[in-house]
């Protein structure tokens, strides 16, 4: 798969790097939301 990305756009590796960084983000925002309104319904 990643021979035929090559492929179809020789420059992939210089946007590969934010994909990954962005795939990572959008999948950590779920939790960090959810510790974050946790944190905030036990203040007293």
């Amino acid at each position: 798969m990643g021979y035929l990305l090559e492929k179809v756009n020789p420059d992939v590796d210089k946007y590969l790097l934010p994909i990954i960084l962005i795939i990572i983000v959008v999948s950590l925002l779920p939790s960090l939301i959810h510790i974050y309104q946790e944190h905030k319904s036990n203040r007293p």
